[in-house]
């Protein structure tokens, strides 16, 4: 069929036609069609009843066939296939009727239709994005060119799960903003999940109530974790301060919250608020808590084994009933506070823990009649599964997948007993394995998630999601991560990552009913977002066509081009840092080599704290003697490859910047506040990989000074510590640069947010760390060397400070 004109020389030659009686959801299609068409062109189309006579050339149907009588009567003359669709599956169709060229936008309920026109909008020119939308270019004339399109879900359930505790500046309109944009995507569940210390629901055990402020700090309105690091605010923001126009980095409704009877009033209502606007978008909202057996420290007082706190709470091993008591009050809570959310999710500890004390073991043996599907450590290993386990025995690990099987049944029972109709569902962290264990000890209606990822979980191998198959009548979710928590500095493009563990086509094959990928921020996952929401779609979707059609969309088919090449480039880097590192190297490792995280500290925050150690300027501290991870590889030879690997990084990164340059003319107009983005994000990235380079260089020479003493070569010990001083001024400097080179392009509150961590946990210590070289340097060369370093403000020396 020819193109099918909507717009002409500005001016509308397009009507919607809705039923008379069309819904009031129906009206909201029609009004957003209506807004992007004049953001598109400046035409207003009108909007006629199916009554109506209309001298336009084109009429637009919108509605289902019980909505729109036009609708319907092409489906009752075969014209029309809108039934047998799948639900969410949708039509676009351009088809003449009554001598007018005529488009059909239909499915078979309302979310369906939406889908259709958010995707009809789509093809008009708009692309949508996880943070908002991009319109490359207006024009004056808009038209269909096709083709049809009928199109239906692969993966039943598309989404997200957030983590909000690592995001507390999202409020009520940042977090409408992402259902809204989730909407677009043609995503229709949202799972918002919080650790035991956060606001979101209040509950007690013999009385006494759970405390929050141990947990998370009032600095952040009792959203965000401690994470054994001194309270900041924005005043401790040295770069960008410009960008905060309030004392806490947390959202709005966060900011006057004093006291935790405040955090809960104001969470609650928040949240319901969301649970709402989630509702009006035709998204599912599940609610999440972990990490069952952890629990408040407050509460964990009351265990018998006496465990010490940590920054997820208290363990309570199996053996206690207390754990399966805390944890039932919580998941009742939830269901008693959101009774309008649409599901609740348990969720299991993502560490392995001893549970072989006496009491534990008892219990565990209940479970020797499905001890056989609980795999042991060579099983394990044969799965891929390597890096939590490479230290433990085969008793740690199956009596703690037991113990954790034990808490997930129990409680799931405890709680269905007081709410027979609530949705519960079991989730653990890179555990698919116990699948099987649980089928056969859940009721089928229990569905089962597991967050996978080879990153963190199976670097030798890849996300087994063969444990996702057979299980017959029961429904799956797999959490794979849109970001990686160790690499939050950078934007990360994880496309290469996704296929690897075959996140779409495995989930096809094996019956997957939900994906819902891990996010820890917003901006700048643009494009993990949407391929996997594309892939819900297209399982077949593969990285390099995503990204051509993706660059093409936001940029422009000239300039899309070099930018998907680019994008390419990125997603291999990110491999390179994550993926592809040698853990005999680094040891454990996620992804970028802990540069950067948003809710704790990386390996560089470590590194520096533990020079406090040193007792005095004439005896240093032995490098060689100390072992990073868990004691796997020697810090200097880690020190080596890290470097290397960044070095390497900066590298490719240089090149994308020429990619982005050579793509910078072909941009159009509404596109370049976006290239600007990739280009100051990835600038900011070299200066911070360049900055870490510095420090680390500083401190190898630092031990290098020591040796040289050692051996009685003064000389070169003089020069080592000069050049140990020069790069940790270096790294000050290309830190302080990184900052603002990030600050001078803030065009998202996540930005923001990323700015304040980078200040508070990145430039602060290094700055702090300065003094510390110099004061040793200074010490040696006979210049005053006693400049106080405030070593808790790089790191504290214990929990809660």
């Amino acid at each position: 069929m020819n193109p099918v004109e909507i717009v002409r020389n500005g001016a509308p030659v397009a009507a919607i036609m809705i039923g008379a009686n069309a819904s009031p959801f129906d009206g909201w299609l029609v009004e957003e069609l209506q807004r992007y068409v004049t953001r598109l062109s400046g035409a207003k189309l009108p909007v006629i009843s199916t009554e109506d006579a209309t001298p336009m050339h084109t009429v637009i149907l919108i509605g289902t066939p019980s909505s729109n009588p036009r609708i319907h009567e092409l489906e009752s003359s075969g014209t029309l296939d809108v039934g047998s669709l799948k639900t969410d599956g949708f039509i676009i169709k351009a088809l003449s009727l009554d001598g007018r060229d005529t488009l059909v936008l239909s499915g078979a309920e309302e979310r369906a239709v939406m889908y259709a026109v958010y995707e009809f909008i789509e093809q008009l020119g708009v692309s949508f994005q996880f943070t908002g939308d991009i319109i490359p270019q207006t024009k004056r004339d808009i038209t269909f060119s096709g083709p049809d399109i009928r199109r239906e879900p692969a993966i039943p359930r598309r989404g997200l799960h957030m983590r909000h505790f690592v995001m507390p500046w999202m409020g009520y309109d940042d977090l409408c903003l992402m259902i809204d944009q989730m909407a677009k995507m043609k995503c229709n569940y949202l799972e918002f999940y919080w650790y035991e210390g956060g606001p979101w629901v209040e509950y007690s055990r013999n009385g006494e109530k759970r405390l929050i402020g141990d947990l998370y700090t009032k600095e952040s309105g009792f959203t965000s974790w401690r994470t054994e690091t001194r309270a900041f605010s924005t005043r401790d923001v040295v770069i960008g301060n410009q960008h905060f126009d309030t004392v806490r980095p947390v959202a709005p409704e966060f900011q006057e919250c004093d006291a935790p009877e405040q955090a809960h009033l104001v969470a609650r209502d928040l949240l319901k608020r969301v649970i709402a606007h989630a509702h009006k978008r035709k998204i599912e909202i599940w609610l999440g808590a972990g990490d069952c057996p952890t629990v408040p420290p407050n509460l964990g007082r009351h265990s018998r084994t006496g465990a010490p706190a940590g920054f997820f709470g208290t363990l309570i091993p199996p053996g206690d009933p207390a754990g399966v008591e805390i944890w039932s009050a919580i998941l009742e809570s939830m269901i008693e506070t959101y009774p309008e959310a649409d599901g609740y999710w348990l969720w299991l500890a993502e560490f392995y823990f001893d549970m072989t004390d006496p009491n534990s073991l008892a219990v565990v043996k209940r479970y020797d009649a499905i001890r056989n599907l609980v795999p042991g450590k060579a099983e394990l290993a044969a799965m891929g599964y390597d890096q939590y386990q490479r230290s433990l025995d085969d008793a740690v690990l199956v009596n703690g997948d037991l113990g954790l099987i034990h808490c997930g049944v129990e409680v799931t029972k405890r709680v269905r007993e007081r709410h027979p109709q609530a949705r519960l569902g079991v989730s653990m962290l890179g555990r698919s394995y116990l699948f099987r264990a649980f089928d056969q000890l859940l009721p089928k209606d229990i569905p089962l998630q597991s967050m996978e990822a080879a990153i963190c979980w199976n670097r030798s191998s890849r996300v087994p999601m063969e444990n996702y198959g057979g299980l017959d009548g029961r429904e799956t979710f797999l959490v794979p991560r849109l970001d990686d928590d160790e690499n939050e500095f950078a934007m990360q493009f994880n496309l290469g990552l996704y296929e690897h563990d075959r996140v779409l086509d495995g989930s096809c094959d094996f019956g997957v009913n939900g994906i819902a990928p891990q996010t820890g921020k917003t901006r700048g996952l643009e494009a993990n977002a949407r391929y996997i929401a594309d892939g819900c779609w297209e399982p077949g979707l593969n990285a390099r066509d995503f990204y051509a059609r993706f660059a093409a969309r936001a940029f422009g088919d000239a300039a899309g081009k070099i930018l998907a090449e680019a994008m390419c480039e990125l997603d291999e880097t990110e491999l390179f840092l994550g993926l592809n590192v040698d853990t005999a190297e680094h040891g454990q490792c996620f992804q970028g080599l802990a540069n950067f995280r948003n809710y704790n500290d990386s390996n560089d925050v470590f590194w520096m704290a533990m020079f406090r150690k040193q007792t005095h300027p004439s005896v240093g501290l032995d490098l060689t003697e100390f072992k990073w991870r868990s004691g796997e590889v020697e810090f200097l030879r880690t020190l080596r490859y890290r470097t290397k690997r960044f070095d390497e990084t900066v590298s490719r990164l240089n090149h994308v910047l020429e990619l982005f340059g050579r793509a910078r003319p072909l941009v159009p107009d509404g596109s370049s506040a976006e290239l600007a983005y990739l280009e100051v994000k990835t600038k900011a990235f070299i200066l911070h990989l360049r900055g870490c380079c510095a420090l680390m260089e500083s401190m190898r020479t630092y031990h290098a000074a020591y040796t040289a003493k050692k051996a009685g070569d003064l000389d070169a010990m003089a020069r080592c510590f000069r050049g140990s001083m020069s790069f940790i001024d270096d790294a000050e400097r290309l830190t302080t640069e990184t900052a603002e080179m990030s600050a001078s392009l803030i065009d998202h509150p996540s930005e923001k947010f990323i700015l304040f961590r980078y200040n508070v946990r990145q430039l602060l210590p290094i700055r702090e760390f300065k003094k510390f070289i110099h004061n040793i340097a200074n010490y040696h060369d006979g210049r005053p060397y006693w400049e106080p370093v405030d070593w808790d403000l790089i790191r504290p020396e214990s929990f809660g400070k």
